[in-house]
């Protein structure tokens, strides 16, 4: 399904693709077409979406593991507005995303309940998906990665490094990044939310 957003003039400025599986929205991506309000209207084209199909859980998956501020725009996002947390599995080009919907400061999850999940996203990831879904299958509890969910712009940044850590990226790679936005985002208040999801 599609979500567009148009302006007063009737000219696209935001879109969003997802599909709705059984209890599942899996967001394939979305992309403003403006620089600015880039975060609101992300947030609009992602309520559409979840009151159009009333999911169980929502997924976004991302093949973009590039240490960048647009990295660290999408984990605030992702984090605070779309209230998700990361699924802890080490895929060789991709990070996945999970919000179980009322759920969403339970970050623990099933073993069983999560290899359900991505069960349903082999449709997208074809076998790739297989032996992370085979040892999930087995584990008791999984502990999801907290994304930011801080109202304050400053504590971002230690939730942006605590989520990056968890999910493997080295220190050496997210220390450059913490002190860019530190001047960009803190200093300089620069929207750093991503226009592509």
């Amino acid at each position: 399904m599609m979500v567009d957003c148009h302006d007063k003039n009737g000219k696209l400025v935001a879109s969003m693709l997802f599909y709705s599986l059984p209890d599942l929205v899996f967001i394939a991506g979305s992309r403003m077409m403006c620089e600015d309000r880039k975060r609101e209207l992300h947030l609009l084209l992602y309520a559409a979406a979840l009151g159009c199909a009333r999911p169980k859980n929502v997924v976004y998956a991302s093949d973009d593991k590039e240490v960048s501020e647009d990295m660290a725009g999408r984990f605030i996002l992702l984090g605070r507005g779309y209230g998700m947390s990361a699924i802890p599995i080490i895929h060789p080009s991709m990070l996945f995303f999970l919000r179980r919907v009322g759920r969403e400061y339970d970050f623990l999850i099933s073993g069983p309940e999560l290899s359900k999940i991505l069960e349903n996203l082999k449709a997208f990831f074809g076998s790739s998906l297989d032996p992370f879904i085979s040892d999930l299958s087995k584990t008791i509890a999984v502990a999801l990665i907290q994304l930011p969910l801080s109202p304050d712009s400053g504590e971002h940044l230690h939730e942006i490094q605590d989520a990056a850590v968890a999910l493997s990226i080295s220190a050496e790679e997210i220390g450059p990044m913490i002190e860019m936005l530190k001047t960009d985002y803190i200093l300089h208040r620069k929207d750093i939310i991503p226009e592509y999801l």
